[in-house]
């Protein structure tokens, strides 16, 4: 149907007939409601694109009402997040997080404060079990909503299941770790040398090998080399040299390096040291 408006503009519409019988007056009434064609459309091709754009998204949305309480999660929350959304819709975060021993007291604490008052956050980390029993960690970012009155009409927010990265992150601390171990017992210290910005650095052992207290010197390149045995620079040299010129797999040499104490230490690479 098309109607022209008091401007002299036109648009397209549909009709919608509803039938009003008021027993109160005995009185039938008819009420046109009219729809804007051009207003439904872009509705339903917004509401689309949203769809799309969450269905290919790592992340899923969430929105919390006024109590706090789960009132929407997108169609990609149980493949991302790994429950059933069931089992969260109608809940609250305290309600979710207080039930398992995965997080920390202080952190979840806090956060629901920050719920409490109203607040927007970014990047909150927390560990649920997902259907399988298999821990997930689960980062989220939300902006409280209000309404035209000033008034809190709830949350909000993006959520990003971040399991794969947090157990890289956690696999790298293990044999950071297990290295440490390593270097301590068999007395070593490790050092690393950037050919590209000839930055090098260094581990505390490394310092501590050498007789100074932590803080107590900076090793930097110049430095580290000036430590050298004069009899083992030129052996020291021409490994490194023919390691970067790709003729050995390895730098591998052994010399003397001095001790606070003015005594030399021996040393060997490639266990204690590292150059790319």
């Amino acid at each position: 149907m098309g109607l022209l408006t008091a401007a002299g503009s036109g648009f397209t519409c549909d009709v919608h007939v509803v039938h009003l019988h008021d027993e109160s007056h005995y009185d039938d009434r008819t009420l046109l409601v009219l729809v804007d064609q051009g207003t439904e459309i872009a509705l339903r091709e917004s509401e689309q694109r949203f769809r799309d754009f969450s269905n290919s998204s790592a992340d899923w949305f969430w929105e919390m009402n006024t109590e706090l309480r789960f009132s929407y999660l997108s169609e990609n929350f149980r493949s991302t997040f790994g429950l059933d959304p069931q089992q969260v819709l109608g809940r609250t975060r305290r309600e979710l997080l207080i039930k398992n021993d995965l997080n920390a007291v202080d952190a979840v604490s806090a956060h629901l404060d920050l719920l409490d008052r109203h607040e927007p956050f970014r990047g909150y980390q927390y560990r649920v079990r997902d259907e399988s029993g298999d821990i997930r960690w689960i980062s989220i970012s939300g902006l409280p909503v209000f309404g035209a009155d000033g008034r809190f009409a709830g949350y909000r927010g993006v959520g990003q299941n971040i399991t794969a990265h947090e157990r890289l992150e956690q696999a790298a601390a293990e044999n950071q770790q297990r290295m440490e171990f390593a270097l301590a017992g068999a007395e070593m210290g490790m050092w690393d040398l950037d050919i590209a910005s000839g930055r090098l650095s260094h581990d505390a052992r490394l310092v501590t090998m050498l007789g100074y207290e932590i803080g107590e010197i900076e090793v930097g390149k110049a430095a580290f080399l000036a430590l050298r045995h004069p009899d083992d620079a030129a052996r020291f040299d021409s490994a490194f040299v023919a390691h970067l010129k790709g003729e050995t797999p390895i730098f591998e040499v052994e010399w003397r390096i001095r001790h606070r104490k003015q005594h030399w230490v021996w040393s060997a690479t490639p266990t204690t040291g590292r150059c790319g």
